[in-house]
């Protein structure tokens, strides 16, 4: 059982979806609730980013988003980099696809 003392820094990979996003938020206000004292952080496509900005559940937003092919490649090494340096203890993945 994960302990929510124990959790300091959260990842949450967004859905990709305006639709999918709002039906998302209860989730993200339960998982903001039950580790209040984390960090967390949302992974998210820029087209849902002003549906996320400005709510209370995030301390961080992270834009994933690509114009081509080379750029998704680079972006995804990148993500990976900063997901490693940022040493996250628990992540949250809504979309169900590979690429996520």
């Amino acid at each position: 059982m994960i302990k929510p003392a124990n959790i300091n820094n959260i990842i949450i990979r967004s859905p990709n979806w305006v639709g999918d996003v709002v039906m998302a938020t209860p989730a993200f206000r339960c998982i903001r609730e039950n580790f209040s004292g984390a960090k967390i952080t949302i992974a998210l496509k820029s087209y849902v980013q002003k549906l996320i900005e400005g709510a209370p559940w995030f301390d961080e937003i992270l834009v994933l988003d690509s114009n081509n092919q080379y750029s998704k490649s680079t972006q995804i090494f990148s993500l990976v980099k900063q997901i490693r340096f940022r040493k996250y203890d628990l992540g949250f993945l809504f979309p169900n696809s590979f690429s996520s």
